[in-house]
């Protein structure tokens, strides 16, 4: 595994080698700052992300735009062979174009696969990093000293701690791999697609691409919805922990600011509560999906509908209705993928910032009580 991110050294290396870059990295910053803690995270989440993670997102995006050009190929091959090999019977023409085929796709492979090797490497350094800042911010493991050493662990502060470090960081660091790279990638497709296909034709581009207006409008509305449920379902998650923990918080409130009531605190109570946000998530979740499903299978009829009207009407070729066909799901597959990054980013957003304040609200008390 490669040394922490953005700095200097090779691409890899085992785990002791790790463990000691941390601990020479925390011994130089306690030569350098003295008792100085860690610094706080910052309040954005793509600011932390681009911190922790900056040259490997450039050279992310360096191999994701290699995709783009692969990724139009199969639609004018496909073209071409229907219209023009199989149309008028040409064997050479057809073995020829099949062969270069064969070429771009064994070429793509490869690329997505080094791709999502990287989007992964991302995150989990995002959140072994992530994981690390949280224990010594809130003093589980000592920031400077090496070798490292594990203090006795703060009351009020452990349950808290462990729902942090094993839920809701491995969340924002997934999210780190996919923060720049994942968009660029499927909005660049999309838009290559369409592209092609409005140069084609037009007409029938924009007779399938109309259908899915009303779900472009509506993703917005319904993330709002599951990002109140996503919040409130994390705030009780970390609610859940302290209780278990024997953490004595009765007089904060709710997670959504009402006074706490008696009973709140039970744990079947905080479980139950869990279990109905996560049911809400799920409602706008798949209620939405099923519908962009069915928005998908109307636009696959209009390409059916106008495009075979004009073939009909020789307006256009066979080969064109075929590529379109093709295009209109490359072009589904990435606005469904950019449709659940918003969803992603949305969430991650709400739990990078109840983390951020959870972990500054742990060091204040700290502050505090020392």
């Amino acid at each position: 595994m490669p040394p922490a991110p953005d700095s200097a050294g090779p691409a890899s290396s085992t785990p002791s080698s790790d463990v000691d870059a941390l601990s020479d990295a925390r011994s130089d910053q306690g030569a350098a700052g003295g008792d100085a803690s860690p610094p706080p995270l910052p309040q954005s989440l793509y600011r932390f992300v681009w911190r922790e993670s900056r040259r490997r997102q450039v050279l992310l995006c360096l191999l994701t735009a290699v995709v783009f050009p692969l990724s139009l190929a199969p639609l004018e091959l496909q073209r071409r062979i229907v219209d023009g090999a199989i149309r008028d019977p040409n064997v050479e023409l057809l073995v020829t174009l099949c062969l270069i085929y064969l070429a771009a796709a064994v070429a793509h492979s490869p690329i997505k696969f080094a791709r999502n090797m990287a989007v992964g490497a991302i995150a989990e350094r995002t959140a072994r990093d992530l994981r690390l800042h949280i224990l010594e911010r809130t003093g589980l493991i000592e920031h400077r000293s090496a070798p490292v050493t594990t203090p006795e662990p703060k009351p009020g502060r452990s349950g808290s701690a462990v729902s942090l470090i094993a839920s809701e960081a491995e969340k924002v660091g997934a999210f780190a791999g996919d923060a720049v790279s994942q968009p660029l990638m499927q909005a660049g497709i999309m838009l290559s697609v369409l592209g092609y296909m409005f140069y084609i034709d037009w007409r029938t581009a924009a007779a399938s691409l109309a259908v899915y207006l009303p779900a472009t409008a509506l993703a917005p509305v319904v993330q709002r919805c599951i990002n109140r449920h996503v919040q409130r379902k994390t705030a009780l998650m970390r609610r859940l922990g302290d209780v278990t923990a024997g953490t004595d918080a009765s007089e904060e409130p709710t997670p959504d600011g009402a006074p706490r009531a008696a009973h709140a605190d039970r744990p079947e109570m905080l479980t139950l509560d869990v279990m109905k946000a996560r049911l809400c998530i799920f409602l706008y979740k798949f209620g939405f999906k099923s519908f962009n499903n069915l928005m998908g299978e109307l636009g696959r009829l209009a390409v059916l509908f106008v495009g075979g009207w004009f073939v009909i009407q020789g307006e256009t070729e066979v080969g064109v209705l075929v590529a379109f066909l093709s295009g209109l799901e490359k072009v589904a597959d990435p606005a469904r993928e950019l449709l659940n990054f918003y969803r992603q980013l949305s969430q991650s957003r709400v739990q990078y910032g109840v983390l951020r304040r959870a972990v500054d609200g742990a060091v204040d008390g700290t502050a505090r009580a020392g």
